[in-house]
């Protein structure tokens, strides 16, 4: 009885110890996101665009293709926020607890957690898109559209990160590996990737059909890291 509610302490705090400093440091992320978004329109707004259809748009002068904050810095921040989420469950002996606890061959414990996280993260991102190009193109609809296409690189990171931290146990190789995936594409411009760059700028000017393989790609990637993970997290 005593070892089940030491068990059951440890099981607990994983969960509670760290989830305000957590929640705090995304809510700040996503307040100063937000407020970026204002100051774009207010003091550096895009040019208005009528008529124009959203992908010709892309090639028009390089237009809505230089996003650093989004291809680079959200996925960096959301690499912080997986690694924190679930560094703690690899101190001594607490990811095989956590393991106890599900019975499936699916952890579905460590699912809910990575999607609640990255869904966060997603929500904070596109609003952030959102604000600032509803004024320049116009059309909700051709926003929303856009919106979409940073949903795949934020996705694959995330997944990536969480995929590492299970087959090591351990945050440390899943940051290192997941930084220098970024950090890699941003400096190649998206060519050393290829159709899994984050960027995905160069093959949409190229060819519409390489950005669109480029999206899919790091989508099904991701279904496929996060589905491994989960499997492979649910054995001690």
């Amino acid at each position: 009885m005593c070892i089940f509610k030491q068990d059951k302490k440890l099981y607990l705090d994983i969960f509670y110890k760290k989830k305000y400093i957590l929640n705090s440091i995304i809510i700040a992320f996503g307040i100063a996101l937000i407020l970026l978004g204002v100051y774009y329109i207010k003091i550096n707004p895009l040019p208005l665009i009528d008529g124009i259809d959203i992908n010709e748009n892309y090639a028009n002068g390089g237009l809505l293709w230089s996003e650093p904050l989004l291809e680079r810095d959200v996925p960096i921040f959301m690499i912080i926020v997986i690694c924190f989420a679930f560094y703690e469950d690899y101190i001594g002996n607490a990811y095989e607890i956590l393991t106890f606890y599900n019975k499936e061959k699916f952890n579905t414990l460590v699912f809910s957690r990575w999607l609640i996280y990255t869904v966060i993260i997603l929500f904070i991102a596109l609003a952030n898109v959102f604000i600032q190009y509803i004024y320049s193109i116009g059309s909700i609809l051709d926003v929303l559209i856009l919106m979409m296409r940073f949903i795949p690189p934020i996705l694959f990171i995330s997944s990536l990160c969480l995929f590492v931290i299970v087959i090591f146990k351990n945050f440390i190789p899943a940051f290192v590996v997941s930084i220098i995936y970024v950090v890699l594409d941003q400096f190649s411009g998206g060519r050393l990737f290829k159709v899994f760059t984050l960027m995905g700028n160069s093959f949409f000017l190229e060819n519409k059909s390489l950005f669109y393989i480029n999206r899919l790609s790091l989508t099904i990637i991701s279904v496929i890291f996060v589905y491994f993970a989960c499997r492979i997290s649910a054995k001690i």
